[in-house]
């Protein structure tokens, strides 16, 4: 099974219009070149992990 992705607007007001349950990586490509082609203000993420070390002052 694929992993889930978002739909978003990129320009303002900015958001997120829906999640998408599952989608390949080749089909998110595909979507965001049509956007950018076609100029449109939308891109398809995914919301990745992201581990941090914070180190106090």
């Amino acid at each position: 099974m694929f992993p889930s992705a978002v739909m978003c607007k990129i320009t303002e007001p900015s958001g997120t219009l829906y999640e998408i349950r599952a989608i390949s990586d080749s089909d998110i490509e595909f979507a965001n070149n049509n956007f950018i082609k076609n100029d449109e203000p939308y891109r398809v993420i995914r919301y990745q992990g992201v581990a941090a070390n914070h180190i106090a002052a």
